[in-house]
């Protein structure tokens, strides 16, 4: 790879000795190989298991979170743990219509910002990290075209109650 660390590593799935891929990323971390590790697709529980065994915890956190799966009691642990919640598949997949949903349209319309731009500065908000996946360069700019507004309280709260408190793909349930 031709470099000496790598910023971030992730457990993208719990597998059947997650402890044992930990110790080995501990070990590469503290051997300043990495400079950080993070978790994909973990619950509480399991967590709590990796902060209790390992002195290295885990910086980040990275599960499904969209507007329709807010997350925010694993949103709230990762707080208290100092560990930063990272969004994966911020606009579901496109799932539900999200693009077209009429809240985050009509929201949208108020800031001449797309339902895609709400969402990410829905997400950016709350202080969620999100990476939104895009091949399209005209949506790769409006991605970023989110740091120039600023949701009112109303509007972040009309978006909190479109979490249905599940995911759209089934895993993590």
């Amino acid at each position: 790879m031709q470099t000496d660390y790598i910023d971030l590593m992730l457990i993208h799935w719990v597998v059947s000795d997650y402890e044992g891929t930990y110790q080995a990323l501990q070990e590469a971390y503290q051997a300043g190989q990495l400079k950080a590790i993070g978790l994909s697709n973990f619950n509480q529980e399991q967590i709590k298991g990796i902060l209790a065994k390992f002195s290295v915890k885990p910086a980040v956190l990275q599960n499904e979170m969209h507007v329709f799966q807010q997350q925010v009691a694993m949103r709230q642990f990762c707080h208290e743990n100092d560990i930063q919640f990272e969004s994966w598949a911020p606009f579901g997949e496109g799932k539900e219509n999200i693009f077209n949903h009429p809240l985050l349209t009509t929201i949208g319309s108020r800031y001449h910002k797309t339902a895609a731009q709400v969402i990410l500065r829905f997400l950016l908000q709350e202080g969620v990290v999100a990476i939104p996946k895009s091949a399209n360069s005209e949506r790769m700019k409006q991605n970023f075209e989110v740091f120039d507004f600023e949701l009112s309280a109303k509007d972040m709260e009309a978006i909190r109650q479109l979490d249905r408190g599940h995911g759209l793909f089934g895993w993590n349930e």
